[in-house]
């Protein structure tokens, strides 16, 4: 005989009700679970041209589904690389360091390239 069930009722998710204080509990776990790793100061990507970065981030497994989201993606990724591209350093995470990006909470760090671009080149920044 098999029984059928129209309705069960669900666990709650516990992640999903926690509050902001279990939240942090549990990051604060997890991050001793799994601390970061140390920033490498160089790898080979770092060192790429330009050109090879653009289309090494404008290619799978980066490549959105839209083709207006890639074209916007493309235009994304060449202003961000103008912007790095005047900072100093050999590389590109050096550039990033240089930037000090980093030290800007959440995404306000992103004021820095666009203020670049309006300045520089007079970019309708979108």
């Amino acid at each position: 005989m098999t029984i059928t069930t129209k309705h069960s009722t669900r666990r709650q998710l516990q992640t999903a009700n926690a509050t902001a204080e279990q939240a942090r509990a549990r990051n604060s776990a997890l991050r001793e679970r799994f601390p970061s790793r140390s920033a490498e100061a160089w790898w080979p990507a770092t060192a790429q041209s330009a050109d090879d970065v653009l289309r090494r981030l404008t290619a799978p497994p980066f490549l959105p589904a839209a083709n207006a989201t890639r074209a916007g993606r493309r235009r994304g990724v060449a202003k961000l690389l103008r912007w790095l591209s005047s900072l100093p350093g050999d590389t590109w995470q050096q550039r990033w360091k240089a930037s000090r990006a980093e030290e800007i909470p959440g995404a306000d760090w992103t004021d820095l390239p666009l203020r670049f671009l309006r300045q520089r080149w007079a970019v309708a920044v979108v």
